[in-house]
């Protein structure tokens, strides 16, 4: 399986036909343009029967898993390769120069042979590995567009304010200036936003009337929003349903019924936010459970504020101990048992970050928190052994 040919044509274009284009005459190079737009697409459906074709007489899945990576990482070179000949504003934007304009339909039929890859052969797409800096300042270009318009749809369409905040906000914290340039992302988390933000497009230019909230509701369930701002918003809608009743029996009902809606929705599969957590389903029903059999417990007349912790409330503990001693307190406390194990460690540790403050820093860095939980150094053991040698002589003075 060699895919440089199949690429050949389109590097060609790049390196010999946009960077001659402005030596032509102005009528020239119109025809030109023409033909080489025609051309394009012609060889970009040529390539995508090509690797269908291939797909279909494989007999390797090692094999076809690292040929459909050479056309997704070649295909990515040459968007990079494309926009060393023209700044990328100049490209995204073409309409009239006959350069700027092949340029970008060479673009839009590079990411139309990406998106082709990732949908029909998901399975060997690589979604773990980090996008190239290059590429990255791209798609953050593709992403920023309208969207403003599609905030202000998306309040047209009746969509309560605070959902519009929580679903947008992925998209917001990639493309934010202040620190998309530090925010490095992986191919499955860009492909999830670009399929967020489709979605998003899609409900803020449909006629849903009063119902356009729920809708998204649903939606973002069958997305899998497993974010914690997410989370935490179905959690506050939650507890104000059950609020409106007085009596415990009508309080079990609604839980029970949010239950049902819950485990009978669907999920697309294959597809979250944070691929590293608990889904979006199993994390509304775990709290769902834990809310339902406290009421359930004899003397409990009222459900608590939340299940773990009242998540609308921002509290913060100052600790003093480093980020190191606090990831090791945690992972000791999950493996014996005395942090029950209900959650995955990613859940725990992100909760850590919105309820700990460390002797080191004021807000504690998730990606910090989970490097030292797994990367445990020999002075980290010996100095929280020493904090704990002080807690026990202390629990003697009791």
């Amino acid at each position: 399986m060699k895919y440089q040919d199949e690429l050949g044509l389109l590097k060609r274009f790049i390196e010999l036909d946009i960077a001659s284009l402005p030596t032509y005459s102005h009528e020239d190079g119109k025809n030109h343009s023409a033909y080489f737009r025609d051309s394009i697409a012609n060889e970009i459906e040529r390539i995508k029967d090509c690797i269908a074709l291939t797909g279909l007489e494989a007999t390797s899945e090692e094999a076809m898993k690292k040929y459909i990576r050479q056309h997704q990482f070649g295909s990515i070179r040459l968007i990079g390769q494309l926009f060393q000949y023209l700044p990328r504003a100049k490209i995204l934007k073409a309409h009239s120069a006959a350069q700027a304009a092949l340029a970008h339909t060479l673009y839009n039929g590079l990411q139309e042979l990406l998106l082709f890859l990732e949908k029909h052969y998901p399975q060997y797409y690589d979604r773990d590995t980090w996008i190239p800096d290059s590429y990255q300042q791209i798609v953050i270009s593709d992403l920023a567009k309208d969207m403003s318009i599609l905030r202000e749809g998306l309040k047209q369409a009746k969509i309560d304010t605070e959902l519009i905040k929580v679903s947008m906000a992925p998209l917001y914290h990639f493309i934010q200036p202040t620190v998309s340039v530090h925010n490095k992302i992986t191919y499955g988390r860009l492909a999830y936003l670009k399929v967020l933000k489709d979605e998003l497009k899609h409900l803020s230019l449909g006629n849903h009337e009063d119902s356009a909230s729920q809708t998204l509701q649903y939606r973002l369930l069958y997305l899998n929003l497993n974010s914690f701002s997410y989370y935490r918003y179905c959690i506050n809608q939650v507890q104000h349903y059950v609020k409106e009743v007085p009596g415990k029996p009508e309080k079990l009902e609604r839980l029970a019924y949010v239950m049902k809606l819950v485990q009978q929705a669907k999920v697309r599969e294959g597809i979250a936010y944070d691929p590293n957590e608990l889904s979006l389903k199993q994390q509304l029903a775990h709290w769902l459970t834990q809310e339902i059999h406290f009421l359930k417990t004899p003397g409990n007349q009222e459900g608590t504020k939340t299940a773990d912790l009242d998540l609308a409330t921002e509290v913060h503990f100052k600790l003093d101990l480093s980020v190191a001693q606090l990831a090791l307190l945690i992972r000791v406390l999950r493996e014996n048992n005395l942090l029950m194990p209900t959650s995955s460690v990613n859940a725990h540790l992100r909760l850590a970050t919105k309820v700990f403050k460390t002797k080191e820093a004021h807000a504690l860095s998730f990606k910090s928190i989970r490097n030292k939980y797994y990367d445990i150094e020999t002075g980290t053991r010996e100095s929280l052994r020493e904090v704990l040698s002080q807690l026990t002589e202390a629990i003697q003075k009791y």
